[in-house]
């Protein structure tokens, strides 16, 4: 059993709307520009996500 980081569930996101969901790496890229933040509880994954986000040109 594989499991498909791009289309898999596995990221948590809140958008500007208020939603809470889940997300694939596709998703949370095709959604960027409604997405108010991961969704992290562990403020330490939050800034890890954020720090990797900023080396992708």
């Amino acid at each position: 059993m594989c499991y498909n980081l791009l289309e898999e569930n596995w990221i948590p996101v809140l958008y500007h709307n208020g939603d809470w969901k889940r997300v694939g790496i596709r998703r949370a890229l095709e959604d960027a520009g409604n997405i108010r933040q991961i969704a992290a509880s562990n403020p330490m994954d939050r800034v890890h996500l954020k720090s990797n986000n900023m080396d992708i040109p």
